[in-house]
């Protein structure tokens, strides 16, 4: 779904409001009717209802946004010097597989990411360039290029050191880390960021299930600048809902307009509020996909400290702090 832009957003937005105040058989019936008003907006308004639907709620989008190639790996297939053994993860940007080395010169396990076909415009050509850019690069806390090519049916595929770890989100907790220690990955996060900032790679979709925790403690960031792979050339300022995670999305990713350096900032500012006042600073959970995006664009965060004022028990909690104690910490900017 194609999102619409700042100017359409602000014409949709008192549509949209209007018509969730409905039930279902008025709804349709008035949906008919501003379809027939507004012709330029009957499209991007029946697919901003249609994402709304009970079926379609959830954090994450998930499913596959590009239709897999007809001839899915399976265990045992040759991909360059590796051979898959078995799936580690699958979404809506492709696959990932666990890999070995096999053509005898060196041992060692990776992740193997195999992008949908179809997810690859600009063929061969665009996909060696985009990955040598990747390959630059080389921070300790960002998870290795290590080589990509295309197999003999045209499947582009990425290996990448294999990186074992825990959400940055979940590790926190899971371990009681405290504000110090949260912000003290965090801040590792954003050494990584920089680092691919001026190599002129942005990420486009920071969250914590692309932000690990290995077990000695250390950040590791994953798919780094693969969405940049994903786009066809000149469509970089024109997001769609396959290259971002709702969540952790900028408003200029929700109104589709040009993105910058600053779409992965907005993205560290949700990260960073989430681990120290434990909840998203827009978006209510029990909020529909719709409604969290217009929360992004519409909704003024509150300050992190408020915020962590309303879910003390679980400040508490996750940070192995008194409540009061945690709150303080989290006072002023």
């Amino acid at each position: 779904m194609r999102l619409p832009d700042a100017e359409n957003w602000s014409r949709l937005s008192p549509l949209i409001d209007e018509l969730l105040e409905l039930e279902a058989a008025p709804r349709s019936a008035r949906l008919l009717e501003l379809c027939a008003l507004h012709l330029d907006l009957a499209a991007p308004l029946r697919d901003l209802l249609a994402s709304d639907a009970p079926g379609e709620r959830g954090g994450f989008l998930v499913g596959q946004v590009f239709p897999p190639a007809s001839d899915s790996p399976v265990a045992g297939q040759r991909v360059g010097a590796y051979t898959l053994e078995r799936e580690l993860g699958v979404g809506g940007m492709g696959a990932v597989w666990l890999g070995r080395r096999s053509d005898g010169r060196f041992e060692g396990e990776v992740a193997v990411k195999l992008p949908h076909l179809n997810a690859v415009p600009g063929g061969a050509e665009r996909f060696a360039r985009e990955a040598r850019l990747l390959g630059r690069l080389s921070h300790p806390n960002i998870a290795s290029l290590l080589d990509a090519g295309l197999t003999e049916k045209s499947q582009p595929y990425l290996v990448i050191e294999l990186v074992n770890g825990e959400p940055i989100d979940r590790w926190c907790d899971q371990h009681g880390a405290t504000v110090e220690r949260r912000v003290r990955l965090f801040l590792e996060v954003l050494a990584a960021v920089e680092h691919a900032h001026l190599k002129f790679v942005l990420h486009r979709d920071l969250k914590p299930g692309n932000i690990l925790v290995t077990a000695e403690g250390r950040v590791k960031l994953l798919d780094f600048g693969i969405a940049k792979l994903m786009e066809a050339d000149g469509v970089a300022e024109q997001a769609t809902l396959a290259f971002f995670t709702i969540d952790y999305a900028a408003p200029e990713q929700i109104q589709g307009t040009e993105l910058s350096t600053t779409t992965d900032v907005y993205a560290l500012g949700v990260l960073l509020f989430q681990l120290l006042a434990g909840r998203h600073p827009t978006a209510d959970p029990a909020q529909s996909r719709l409604e969290r995006m217009r929360a992004v664009v519409e909704t003024e965060p509150k300050a992190m400290s408020t915020a962590a004022a309303e879910v003390t028990s679980g400040i508490a909690q996750r940070t192995s702090l008194s409540a009061p104690h945690a709150l303080r910490r989290l006072r002023g900017d």
